[in-house]
């Protein structure tokens, strides 16, 4: 039995099962905290479990490769093996610029690698009483482990750097996918910008927007570049209802049963990936609109409490007292529950956003279809 434990202990470092095992499971806590989304058309429960799989074998393939190794970064770069493999299975459609960048030095780095090590002189210790054959598969055998070995590792930190950056959106940008941010708040009435801010207008816009208007083009953009035109169609509304507050766009599955929603504290317009992706156009220029408006109700309610009381009777303010009222107790409308969603659906804030979105996407289809007849 003793000389049993000490074979085992021989073949794998004690200290290297808890180093792998810890960043195991605080890689797993972590990745299901910030960035897990489901594998498409699988439950969160299955997808879950998927993860914990993939990570539980990385983990395990590298302890073994690794098996008298006592190298700290292991058990963090085999986690962010099976990790990796899973976010590639999700996010692909999102970072493939970057998945392909990274798959393409991992495997030249791989095969450099590979055609170094195999090319080494042997310098290893002599083997006595032994035939030729055996000595050339000892050789062999130990150049493939330590290839693959080398292998996992560069994979592990090629998957590092594609989660590190899809975390990197989904904490300092709010979602998946961010556009640049659309500022206005520099823009006044004596400024020289005043005049430049005249390009953002949809009249000025519309070669940036108009494949939003046709089915075809816009099924052939990237998702990169369908929110580089939702980006610009954002700016035509900064321009067209004269907001004021930075607006960020982000695509998120933050609230993955709604197409968009609009967070007042932090100042997004999020918009559901799949929604952006799958969708048709006409459907995701409504819901942009839609959400661009409850910005202008936000920042017109804000007006309103700081204008005195005779010009509080103008007709653009007629609604935000209505809107203030809303906006203390909202309605969001997205439990399930029918009698909810009625109270959603019936709050001024929705039914003036609705109205404007089906008003002005109109206006804009109507100068897509003219600048594709010219």
């Amino acid at each position: 039995m003793r000389r049993l434990f000490r074979r085992a202990h021989s073949i794998i470092n004690s200290d290297n099962i808890w180093n792998h095992f810890f960043w195991g499971i605080y890689l797993y806590i972590m990745y299901k905290l910030w960035i897990f989304i489901p594998i498409d058309g699988f439950s969160a429960e299955l997808s879950a479990l998927i993860l914990f799989l993939l990570m539980l074998a990385g983990v395990l393939f590298g302890l073994y490769l690794r098996r008298r190794s006592e190298t700290e970064s292991g058990g963090f770069l085999d986690s962010c093996v099976g990790m990796g493999i899973y976010s590639v299975m999700v996010y692909k459609d999102y970072y493939s610029g970057i998945i392909s960048a990274l798959m393409l030095t991992f495997l030249l780095l791989s095969l450099t690698y590979a055609v170094l090590i195999f090319m080494m002189k042997n310098r290893g210790r002599r083997l006595h009483n032994i035939s030729d054959s055996v000595k050339r598969r000892h050789i062999i055998l130990t150049r493939l482990r330590k290839t693959a070995t080398a292998m996992v590792t560069i994979f592990g930190i090629s998957m590092a750097v594609l989660i590190f950056n899809i975390s990197y959106n989904s904490v300092v940008h709010g979602g998946i996918m961010a556009a640049k941010t659309i500022d206005a708040s520099s823009v006044t009435e004596d400024s020289e910008e005043a005049a430049a801010w005249e390009q953002f207008s949809l009249k000025n816009n519309i070669e940036k927007i108009a494949k939003i208007g046709r089915k075809e083009l816009w099924d052939e953009l990237s998702l990169d570049d369908k929110l580089e035109v939702l980006r610009n169609i954002a700016y035509s509304e900064v321009y067209n209802l004269g907001l004021y507050s930075p607006v960020n766009l982000v695509l998120s599955y933050e609230n993955y049963y709604k197409y968009g929603s609009y967070d007042r504290e932090n100042n997004r317009v999020i918009l559901n990936i799949d929604h952006v992706r799958d969708d048709e156009p006409g459907i995701i220029l409504d819901t942009l609109l839609h959400e661009m408006y409850h910005i202008y109700e936000y920042e017109l309610t804000d007006l309103f409490n700081e204008v005195s009381g005779r010009y509080k009777r103008l007709k653009p303010f007629r609604s935000c007292e209505s809107y203030m009222k809303e906006m203390q107790n909202y309605e969001h409308g997205g439990s399930g529950d029918a009698e909810q969603y009625m109270r959603y659906y019936t709050q001024d804030m929705e039914e003036d956003s609705r109205f404007y979105a089906e008003y002005m996407s109109d206006i804009y289809l109507a100068e897509i279809n003219r600048y594709y007849r010219q």
